[in-house]
């Protein structure tokens, strides 16, 4: 073994005399014995409340500096390294950047792609033929709007979720937020009569919007089959796909459908804006309708509830708040840029389609074999959002015939116990039947299939306000009631600042503005067509 020198003996008994005489001079406290540096590895053993290392040892700076030269010199005596005292470097500016985005933007742009796969879809099929009436420049001023509102929504249902962890957890009630949309509205209202409502708004929707996707496929399926057969064949195979599969397996095929769809957009919509010819002036060319101020408003009706249900993705935030552990900064960041891409997808998609020189849709009407690209996202597009709406309708069903049957079981049998249910388990045929049934029926009604977009009108006008605007503002308000009891004689209470209020404030005109239009609107096109004739009877009957 190497022997030190005589410089390298003296340095070391000068630092130990040292040390000797800084220790006996300085206040002896338990603590200070396992303290070596304000920024050692052995702080984490002082509580937070305690004098630092710096005030029980005021030399403890100079000692350790000296120690970290004394060590370099004996580096080669290992009994001596145990006073070695190593300080982690600084992290760069790269490393520092790098952290970031592992912890914030990483779990972030995943949930923002999640709601982003939830929110475009089978809209992208009829938005581009109802854009050509008000023009390109108007819809694109709708789109945003929509986005607002929609963005509005969704950040509402957000912070809900979010105080309703935070408020469990700083009473020692540690409950998970329900991932399911429907479970979170009913669990914050507590009103039976409202999750009755909720479910029925809910499968309504989801049946228009279905009915919507059949009449598409008799459309794209035209050349090859009259819609009136191809329909009903394509109802009795998502029939034996929902009595057959399970949920997952369901939504396991859907997102093979969605995974698709983003395929062949890309493939579709790149290409489509590169050859527009005038891409700049086609935001300035006028709509079919710009003549005619009437038609104008009319059309502007007719795209606006279109437009505002494609935007929805408010299903998806319960879920999202809780992959993203209720952090507030992450939660509304995602969803502002999750529901940001839909905007520019669905502008971006109506541009091109509508630009000179882009994208004819019209080839899905000549025939599947006129532009297969075009086909594939077509029927992507249709069968995903078929999926999806069978199994948001087939579960709402499953829900009131489990209950029935319970209940007739309890009536009859007394109470056994039973084995804990699958949580993947099959519908119930009834629900299959039911769930397909309606849409079918709404498609045979009208001859030749047709393209059914009214239903999306009725779904968008009539069904998302209730949903996505109402309900948020009364979950709100029933938290701050909530939130008011408890922190009854304190100071504490509703931490709302004023700009959420303007935003509940805007949601709440925009959406009893919508609902309000869409009713009277649906009064006078259907309700009062269908009524005319009797009313013209009995008033006929009452003159005689």
């Amino acid at each position: 073994m190497k022997k030190p020198s005589v410089a390298t003996s003296l340095l070391i008994a000068a630092v130990a005399v040292h040390d000797i005489t800084a220790f006996s001079q300085a206040p002896m406290r338990p603590s200070s014995m396992l303290t070596t540096s304000t920024t050692g590895p052995l702080n984490m053993y002082i509580p937070r409340d305690s004098p630092s290392s710096a005030e029980i040892h005021p030399h403890s700076e100079v000692i350790m500096s000296r120690h970290a030269v004394s060590v370099d010199v004996v580096d080669d005596y290992p009994e001596s390294n145990s006073r070695r005292t190593t300080t982690a470097p600084p992290l760069s500016q790269e490393q520092l950047v790098t952290s970031q985005f592992q912890d914030f933007w990483m779990p972030v742009l995943s949930c923002a792609l999640l709601v982003t796969g939830n929110t475009f879809g089978a809209g992208s099929l009829v938005l581009p033929q109802l854009a050509e009436e008000p023009g390109l420049a108007p819809a694109g001023a709708i789109f945003a709007m929509a986005y607002v509102l929609n963005l509005i929504s969704g950040l509402t249902f957000a912070n809900v979720a979010i105080e309703q962890y935070q408020s469990g957890s700083n009473n020692n009630e540690q409950q998970e937020v329900p991932s399911s949309f429907k479970e979170f509205v009913q669990t914050n209202l507590n009103s039976p009569e409202l999750a009755i409502l909720i479910s029925l708004v809910s499968f309504g929707v989801n049946s228009l919007v279905f009915a919507f996707d059949m009449s598409r496929i008799g459309v794209l399926f035209s050349g090859l089959l009259d819609p009136a057969l191809s329909i009903p064949l394509y109802a009795t195979a998502l029939l034996t796909l929902l009595a057959t599969l399970s949920p997952s397996q369901m939504s396991q095929a859907a997102s093979v459908c969605v995974m698709t769809l983003f395929a062949t957009f890309g493939s579709l919509l790149l290409p489509g804006l590169a050859s527009l010819t005038h891409p700049v002036a086609d935001w300035f060319t006028p709509g079919l309708a710009a003549g005619d101020p009437l038609r104008f408003w009319h059309s502007v009706g007719e795209i606006t509830p279109v437009i505002v249900m494609s935007m929805v993705f408010q299903n998806i935030v319960p879920s999202v708040v809780k992959l993203l552990d209720y952090n507030r900064a992450k939660a509304f960041t995602a969803i502002g840029l999750g529901s940001f891409l839909p905007l520019l997808m669905y502008v971006s998609w109506c541009w091109a389609t509508l630009g000179e020189g882009g994208i004819d849709l019209a080839a899905t009407i000549r025939g599947i074999d006129t532009n297969p690209l075009l086909t594939v996202f077509s029927l992507s597009t249709l069968m995903g959002s078929s999926i999806g709406c069978a199994l948001s309708c087939a579960a709402e069903l499953d829900i009131f015939v489990k209950q029935s049957q319970e209940n007739n079981n309890n009536n009859i049998e007394p109470a056994v116990e039973q084995s804990e249910k699958p949580t993947d388990e099959k519908f119930q045929l009834i629900s299959v039947l039911a769930t397909l049934g309606l849409p079918l029926a709404m498609n045979l009604a009208v001859s030749q299939g047709g393209d059914l977009i009214g239903a999306l009108h009725v779904a968008g006008g009539l069904g998302t306000p209730i949903l996505y605007g109402t309900i948020p503002i009364l979950m709100t308000l029933k938290q701050q009631e909530r939130l008011e009891q408890k922190t009854k004689g304190t100071n504490a209470g509703s931490n709302q600042d004023a700009w959420g209020k303007m935003g509940l404030g805007a949601l709440g005109v925009a959406s009893t503005g919508l609902l309000g239009v869409n009713v009277v609107d649906f009064a006078n096109n259907i309700v009062g067509p269908a009524m005319l004739p009797t009313a013209i009877a009995a008033t006929t009957v009452a003159a005689i």
